[in-house]
């Protein structure tokens, strides 16, 4: 979601995902999660203010991101649990 409005993703020196926005010079950064797992729900809240507050989006945009994003991951989820075991190995 937040590539889709001109982030960039990094990291840190330890294990959190930073997310940089040049235009901005805003900053988010988020504590280590699974693949498709979306942020927890007090940190989406933070990256709504602070995406909002900064003029990136307004607050229909975020939610219609949000949607999205949340959409795919339920998809995502939905694959890898009908995803068939991979054969043992003789």
């Amino acid at each position: 979601m937040l590539l889709e409005i001109g982030f960039i993703h990094g990291y840190t020196t330890g294990t959190h995902k930073l997310y940089t926005h040049e235009g901005t010079d805003t900053i988010i950064a988020l504590p280590p999660s699974r693949p498709g797992e979306l942020a927890r729900p007090i940190h989406i809240v933070a990256i709504r203010r602070q995406v909002i507050d900064r003029g990136l989006v307004d607050e229909d945009e975020f939610d219609r991101l949000l949607e999205q994003a949340q959409h795919v991951t339920a998809q995502e989820q939905e694959q890898r649990a009908l995803a068939p075991l991979s054969p043992a190995h003789p």
